[in-house]
């Protein structure tokens, strides 16, 4: 008998408990997916006080697509898990995504409002796309995203598009389908939350979702559509929330952690460092949780400096810490000492202030507790181009970190990083120019990612401009056991 592949392996299963299913009526009892079980076999139990979520923790967790084609009238993308150690969760599953993803291929129009007088019967359907994708994998959790998408013909020039959104959360402990109130603390208000954090949106959005509500927005309800990311919850509103005016569109709203962290609990609630769920072994991958930066807004203004013109900008929150402000205010100052002799060498060769462009722009990142500045500056001439930039990284405290503060002792940081840059040469056009990768070790550049250290060397001359070399390297080609920025954090 041949072996099957992985695709043909997980396939099988499915067709064989959905067999199970159709010739059972129900599940049997005792089952690790029992939908009516509350709380995580294998973890923590409920707890009423949440931790607030510096980091993620990566699932070992393999994406399997069993299907996946487009063209101009078909899209379709299928897909399964593998690489939990309880087979039988994993096939519950993989049953389940198996499940949606045959009823929204076959399924009628999904009901919104009027949607029958702008698709009337017997239009013709020109397009139809159903994919499934991963939109959350951490923390023992995964989030499942099922779109589906059409077109019809309506008359002779006429299209009229519909689009739904189906999302699915589990808890990869049990199986269990989880609903919004299992993110969250027990005993907590996180309805309120959720509705004053989506309120805030609705109303600084300068009638661009306003346009939208059709009656009073009155709350989020326990049973709303939602979906994990990386970054934050997402809201689905479509036909299951009339207030809004989805027009056979659904309309999707982010809620960031940071707005829900002193109750969100899918750290404790559904992960233990101590229980391994997974087939793999290998060490855990951690990554951070964006901070997305109230208030953030990116502000320009247009300067001159002995005739240069010289293009400023910044992007910043609002809520920095005191020591952050004032290095961005002291990162605004201009470089003189950049532009000015690369613009006396201009002057001198003919250049005049049309044909010369000058910048200098700053940036915030905050990636967990850490928060990452940095400055870049450029200068073009004719065909003589310039740049470099500079990073700096504090923790929460508002200490300067140091790449020492960023990897345990007795890693070989300069190793390490001759290997990262070695590489980037290898697919990086750098003309004829002869780079040391060990020559450009001294005041590299940082900056603390959320799920990579980003590297920026000091500036030379390579592919006819002055520039420096830009690298990263990802937390799980480091070794999370490697670095120290991860310790004390929950």
């Amino acid at each position: 008998m041949c072996e099957l592949n992985k695709r043909g392996r997980v396939q099988l299963v499915i067709v064989l408990m959905l067999l199970g299913v159709l010739l059972a009526g129900c599940r049997p009892a005792g089952s690790g997916a029992d939908n009516s079980s509350s709380g995580s076999a294998g973890s923590a139990p409920a707890n009423t006080q949440a931790a607030a979520i510096s980091y993620l923790v990566v699932n070992p967790l393999e994406e399997v697509v069993l299907e996946e084609s487009s063209s101009d009238t078909d899209s379709r993308r299928r897909l399964a898990i593998d690489g939990l150690r309880d087979p039988e969760v994993e096939g519950s599953i993989n049953q389940r995504l198996e499940m949606l993803y045959e009823e929204l291929r076959n399924g009628s129009l999904p009901p919104y409002r009027g949607i029958r007088r702008a698709i009337p019967v017997g239009a013709e359907e020109t397009y139809t796309g159903v994919w499934l994708h991963l939109s959350f994998n951490h923390n023992n959790v995964l989030s499942v995203l099922a779109r589906d998408d059409r077109r019809f013909a309506v008359g002779e020039e006429y299209t009229t598009h519909t689009g739904r959104i189906e999302p699915l959360t589990f808890d990869l402990n049990t199986g269990r389908e989880l609903q919004l109130r299992d993110l969250f603390a027990e005993g907590t208000d996180y309805l309120t939350l959720l509705s004053d954090s989506l309120y805030k949106q609705l109303s600084g959005s300068e009638d661009e979702w306003t346009d939208r509500l059709v009656a009073p927005f009155t709350g989020i309800k326990e049973d709303q559509k939602f979906y994990l990311g990386p970054q934050g919850i997402t809201l689905v509103m479509d036909y299951d929330t009339p207030e809004f005016a989805a027009e056979q569109m659904a309309i999707e709203f982010h809620i960031p952690f940071s707005d829900v962290a002193s109750i969100l609990d899918i750290t404790r609630q559904f992960y233990d460092p101590e229980v391994n769920i997974y087939e793999s072994d290998a060490p855990p991958v951690y990554q951070f949780v964006h901070v997305p930066s109230a208030g953030e807004a990116l502000e320009r203004q247009e300067l001159e400096l002995e005739g240069l013109p010289i293009e400023l900008s910044c992007s910043r929150p609002s809520d920095m810490s005191e020591i952050t402000r004032e290095k961005v205010e002291e990162l605004l100052q201009l470089r003189s000492d950049f532009f000015l002799p690369l613009w006396e060498e201009a002057l001198q060769v003919g250049a005049d202030a049309d044909t010369v462009w000058a910048s200098q722009h700053v940036w915030v990142l905050q990636s967990g507790p850490y928060t990452c500045l940095s400055q870049e500056v450029g200068f073009v001439a004719g065909e003589h181009e310039s740049r470099a930039r500079s990073s700096y990284c504090y923790d929460a405290s508002g200490r300067l970190l140091e790449l020492s503060d960023v990897f345990r002792e007795g890693v070989d940081i300069d190793a390490m990083l001759i290997a990262a840059m070695e590489e980037k040469l290898q697919y990086t056009d750098v003309g004829e120019e002869d780079i040391d990768p060990a020559a450009l070790l001294p005041d590299i550049q940082f900056i603390i990612g959320v799920s990579e250290i980003e590297f920026c060397t000091r500036s030379i001359d390579w592919r006819g401009v002055r520039d420096g070399l830009y690298f990263s390297i990802s937390y799980a080609d480091i070794g999370c056991e490697n670095l120290r920025i991860f310790d004390g954090l929950e």
